[in-house]
């Protein structure tokens, strides 16, 4: 295959995009097997209020991510052969991401003690903030930085199948419902307590306290990030959560059930921006040409599978449906069609983004994300009240196409040295 003649890296962006692919697909194959088993032992209405914690805790694991998983990744990418600056890096990063579960466990529990809607289930959401804990631990950034993914690979599929295990093992009534989260974090708070030994005894990496000053620059360098970061985070959990006020708890059972079987898809497109991403970005200084020939082998190919791919999610949702949930429950089946292609509108916008990623167009991104975040809020606010659960699948496609035409012409009118459709404009001139 000639695109794999690119660089005399290959080996590693191979390695990493499998390992990466690896780490998703778990990702895919988790809801696969409990949420059918969830959603019969539990019933749609007890499975959506579980997703409603998850959805809930989805701002927590945002706000402790930071943004570090781009920011600390290039640091680490960086300086990965100095190791005195590895350690104050993994020691900063660490301290900065439990400051966070700290300030947000606080926010947490005055919510649920103050808010009625947060406070008629108090210890299902006290136990779904493990999930927040998992994410805290879990040193993604640290293995990507150091193109290690394999250690993560091994350590998300060991935690995984524990976590399947124990879900089938201890949930098997409906009021079990309240240690679901519980079951399905123990993946991650287990892989990052075996990620953090690795670090330290596999590539010597030693603890020590952070200045304050390193910590104040850690989240100086990772603000814009974390915007844009929080934003993207806010497309996956607000629609869930907005529902939740205008719905019954069946119906936000359905609307998650599809939307999990999307999101899971739309991971896809993540994996190929990431495995690429650390390429693209060392591609800048050998000239745009070079960073469009490589979207031209890659990404033209890869866009049209999800095509494919949507396509068929649009034209049998019903087998899906009860492939996953175990019956073909129609309000399911009507909200997966509508949202079928929005694993192939997030991949158009895969080039612009990494566009403006590879050349730190922080303020620009930063922009497109936060404003589609306001319209897809305040279409959910309109639409859920509406139509329920269909408005709230009907903004998403809306936000989604939005920010795809966002990106791209933010590049068109910022920079224009790097107008994708611009680009395109005139290679298709110069083909006719």
């Amino acid at each position: 295959m000639k695109f794999l003649k690119i660089s005399g890296h290959n080996r590693t962006i191979i390695n990493n995009f499998i390992a990466l692919g690896i780490l998703q697909g778990t990702n895919f194959i988790l809801p696969l097997v409990t949420i059918p088993y969830l959603v019969r032992v539990l019933g749609p209405d007890k499975f959506g209020l579980v997703a409603f914690a998850q959805a809930f805790h989805a701002y927590f694991i945002l706000l402790t991510d930071y943004g570090f998983n781009l920011s600390a990744t290039r640091d680490v990418s960086i300086h990965r052969n100095h190791l005195g600056k590895l350690s104050e890096i993994f020691s900063t990063v660490l301290i900065c991401k439990l400051l966070l579960c700290l300030l947000s466990l606080v926010i947490m529990i005055i919510i649920v003690e103050n808010v009625g809607e947060f406070s008629q289930d108090k210890p299902l959401m006290y136990l779904s903030f493990s999930l927040v804990i998992g994410q805290v631990i879990l040193p993604v950034w640290f293995f990507q930085g150091m193109e290690r993914m394999k250690f993560l690979t091994y350590l998300s599929i060991t935690g995984k199948a524990l976590s399947v295990i124990l879900v089938f093992l201890l949930t098997t009534s409906r009021s079990d419902y309240v240690i679901v989260p519980l079951l399905l974090s123990s993946a991650n708070i287990l892989a990052g307590i075996i990620g953090i030994v690795i670090v330290k005894t596999q590539f010597r990496v030693t603890f020590a306290f952070p200045r304050v000053s390193q910590i104040k620059d850690q989240f100086r360098e990772g603000w814009h990030t974390f915007v844009s970061s929080f934003s993207i985070g806010i497309y996956v959990s607000v629609n869930l959560f907005i529902l939740a006020f205008f719905a019954s708890d069946e119906s936000v059972g359905h609307y998650s059930i599809a939307e999990k079987i999307v999101i899971a898809m739309w991971q896809v497109p993540g994996v190929f921006s990431q495995a690429i991403y650390p390429f693209v970005c060392s591609m800048t200084t050998s000239g745009f040409e070079k960073i469009m020939n490589l979207f031209k082998r890659l990404y033209i190919p890869f866009c049209f599978l999800i095509l494919v791919a949507c396509t068929i999610l649009y034209f049998f949702p019903g087998p899906i449906i009860q492939l996953v949930a175990g019956k073909p429950y129609p309000e399911a089946v009507s909200l997966l069609r509508i949202l079928s292609f929005v694993p192939f509108i997030i991949a158009l916008n895969v080039p612009a983004y990494q566009i403006l990623m590879a050349y730190n167009f922080k303020s620009s991104h930063t922009l497109v994300f936060t404003t589609a975040t306001v319209v897809n809020i305040i279409l959910n606010l309109i639409l859920a009240s509406k139509f329920s659960s269909y408005g709230t699948a009907f903004s998403v496609v809306i936000t989604q196409l939005l920010t795809t035409i966002g990106l791209y012409f933010i590049l068109e009118f910022r920079h224009r040295d790097y107008a994708l459709l611009s680009y395109l404009y005139k290679e298709l001139k110069r083909v006719f």
